[in-house]
This record gives C-alpha cells, structure tokens and sequence, in this order.
C-alpha cells in the first residue's frame, strides 16, 4: 500500500483564520485514480495570518482543545479534570500576551493543540509526542523573565503529557 502526505488549506472566515488539514490517502494500490483513494485526517489546526489581529482566536482554540480533551477515550477523570485546569490557566496567560505578541501566542497555542492531540491519540507515537513537545517548550523559552507564569503553566502542560504519553 503506498500513501501520500499532503496539506489542504480550507478558508474558515474570509480573510482571517484558516484551517489547515494534514491528510493521508491510502491508495488501494500505487495506480489507483484519485477518486478511488480514502481520505483520512490526521490533524487540523488554526495559524496566524500575518497582519490580522484576532482577539479571540487564542481563545477559541483553547475552547477546541477542550471540547476534545473531555471527548478523549483514552484519558480518565482525573486526567482529563487536570488539562482541563492547566488549559483554563493557559488561556488567561496566553490571551495577556496576545495583547502584545499576537504570533507568539498563536505558536504557544498551536503547539499546545498538536502536543495535546498527541498525546491523547489512541495509537501513540512516543516521537511525535516528544517532538511536539519540544516545540511548545521552545515556544516559550523567551518568556521567561517577562511571562514566568506563562512559562511555569507550559512546563507543567509538558510534563503532565509526557506522563500521559508513557
């Protein structure tokens, strides 16, 4: 079976955010015609487009992670209970700095997003876990003396998935 990886960009509201789809298609052999593949998302997130300011797209993002940590099968209450609050005191530090540094945190919640995605999967992949994470820590590393409670919030993101992630 062979597969191709590709991004589809899809417009979400006009001249603003995008959503973008990293799809997979399993071909039923390497001559199949494109009508007879089997499109299967991966992964969707939001990203920034330059020069728009979006007050509430921090926001909502962090709503759709959310949503997906209390659908996850694979987590229990108490977890679940636990990214819950460490999301609720993400989103109040990353909606501050937005105010300022509107791209940045937009990576820190993007980040967060795919970081969470792979940690909660059902079919866990320990290097994708690792790198996302290493992502979001870097995210944050130039935060550390003007947002120190936005850094501290994102370590303890990590380490809680990275403990979900074993």
């Amino acid at each position: 079976m062979a597969a191709q990886i590709f991004l589809r960009f899809q417009e979400k509201k006009p001249g603003g955010r995008r959503k973008i789809s990293r799809n997979i298609d399993k071909l039923k052999d390497k001559d199949s015609p494109p009508e007879q593949r089997e499109p299967e998302t991966l992964i969707s997130f939001t990203y920034w487009v330059p020069g728009r300011k979006d007050e509430n797209m921090v926001e909502e993002t962090i709503t759709q992670i959310e949503a997906r940590i209390k659908k996850a099968k694979s987590l229990n209450d108490g977890r679940k209970k636990e990214l819950l609050n460490l999301l609720s005191t993400l989103k109040i530090e990353v909606s501050q700095l937005s105010k300022t540094d509107a791209e940045n945190a937009q990576s820190i919640t993007g980040f967060t997003e795919v970081s969470i995605h792979e940690a909660i999967r059902e079919e866990k992949n320990p290097q994708l876990l690792k790198l996302s994470l290493k992502g979001l820590s870097t995210s944050v590393e130039r935060f550390e003396d003007s947002h120190p409670k936005l850094v501290g919030i994102v370590n303890s993101i990590c380490n809680t998935l990275s403990n979900i992630g074993i």
